[in-house]
């Protein structure tokens, strides 16, 4: 298979080469998946190369810009918030339009589509394309993962207010691809036939299908193009001379699997998640933590496939910071490693106490040392949150001592030493 990544791919138009279009949302749905719009199905004499002309879309420009917002406040910000949102309700209407009665025409052109295409070898197979390419994306897992399928007749029940609801306008063009499926003629390949006797010789015709793949922006400017083939070899006789129609459904339904493949690589990236304690930290387990990728739970050291864009990561973990990070995937590809550092949201807090200078009699043994009004231990390594801890310490012969500690930005191990002064009545 090869990939170009050019914009000066131009491919030969021929009788009975079928093509297929697809119209890819780029921008991500709240799920992370992408949208994937069938439109129409079609062969070059029915003028597919016009299905790949840019979309008019108007230019989008705010009431106000985000530097005139920051001078703003009080009623006025307000309003210029309302204004800038009706506009951008009104753009997308205005989009939604321009797009979707796109969609619709090519829809409504498909029965004349069908209809001259029908005498073309892979014509005839043409109502039945559409349901192969679905199978294959969604029995492709990675496909199933990433595209959500549209069938025309979803365009038809709201599609057009789930796709646009909501949506930055200025990212509306640039999250629209189409992506042209080019199907050619099979090539066959016959073998000369052996004779056996009788009359009767038998041979070999191979069958190769070729499917290129385009993937263009509202601008015609190539995104990806890519080659899939597949052959199949099938016997004959003088008695069936020509390779079976079956043979050459499967061989094109073996090319639209291929294509799947090779979309999916193209859409994603195999994202591993991995978690390293802090410097020091050897109580560190990662199998405690709880991960999260876009708000769904996922499995460390594990390779994930996702779509190509902005992916929010969340690690939660008893006894360190809820850590929430968004990676941005969008030129990434292959396989992708992210290794994350939590930061623990306690101290490990030893606490050490002295008497005054020169009491050769101070035993610490006999001291009561508490932890927010709970008694720990001296010299003994205590587990605490981050934050403020009040420390009292009391012992006959000895003042009260009450200190606050403030461990907010403290890591890792932390020592306190307490000095302990004399009662009055004891000196």
């Amino acid at each position: 298979m090869k990939k170009m990544m050019t914009q000066n791919i131009v491919r030969g138009i021929s009788c009975g080469v079928l093509a297929l279009t697809l119209t890819a949302t780029g921008a991500q749905a709240q799920d992370g998946k992408i949208k994937l719009l069938i439109t129409t199905i079609e062969t070059p004499d029915t003028r597919t190369d016009h299905l790949l002309a840019p979309v008019p879309i108007p230019p989008y420009s705010a009431p106000h810009s985000n530097a005139d917002l920051q001078k703003l406040s009080g009623a006025r910000l307000e309003e210029a918030q309302k204004e800038n949102a009706k506009t951008a309700q009104a753009y997308r209407e205005i989009c939604s339009r321009v797009l979707f009665n796109e969609y619709e025409r090519r829809v409504k052109r498909q029965d004349e589509i069908a209809q001259k295409a029908k005498n073309t070898v892979v014509g005839r197979n043409l109502t039945m394309a559409r349901d192969w390419v679905i199978s294959a994306l969604m029995s492709n897992t990675e496909c199933k993962s990433l595209f959500d399928i549209i069938s025309r007749i979803d365009i038809k029940e709201g599609l057009r207010e789930e796709i646009f609801n909501g949506k930055d306008p200025l990212d509306v063009e640039n999250g629209t691809y189409f992506v042209k499926i080019v199907v050619d003629d099979p090539d066959e390949d016959k073998s000369p036939q052996t004779p056996l006797g009788g009359g009767y010789s038998v041979g070999k015709v191979t069958t190769k299908q070729l499917i290129t793949i385009h993937i263009q922006d509202f601008n015609n400017k190539f995104i990806f193009s890519q080659d899939f083939t597949n052959a199949i070899s099938e016997g004959v006789s003088n008695f069936k001379p020509e390779a079976s129609s079956d043979r050459l459904k499967q061989n094109l339904r073996e090319c639209f699997k291929k294509a799947a493949e090779g979309m999916a690589e193209d859409f994603s990236v195999k994202l591993t998640i991995r978690l390293k304690g802090p410097k020091g930290d050897t109580e560190f387990d990662p199998d405690d933590a709880i991960v999260t990728l876009n708000g769904k739970k996922v499995s460390l050291d594990t390779p994930i496939t996702c779509v190509k864009g902005k992916h929010l990561v969340e690690v939660e973990m008893d006894g360190y910071e809820t850590f929430t990070i968004e990676y941005d995937l969008s030129k990434e590809s292959g396989k992708v490693t992210k290794t994350i550092t939590p930061k623990s949201n306690s101290v490990k807090l030893t606490l050490k106490l002295k008497g005054p200078k020169g009491d050769t009699d101070f035993d610490a043994d006999y001291a009561m040392v508490t932890l927010n009004d709970k008694k720990v231990s001296l010299d003994k390594s205590i587990t605490c949150e981050k934050g403020e801890h009040e420390v009292k310490v009391e012992m006959d012969g000895y003042e009260t001592l009450t200190v606050t500690f403030d461990f907010s930005k403290e890591d890792g191990n932390v020592t306190e030493t307490l000095i302990l002064k004399k009662a009055k009545n004891a000196e």
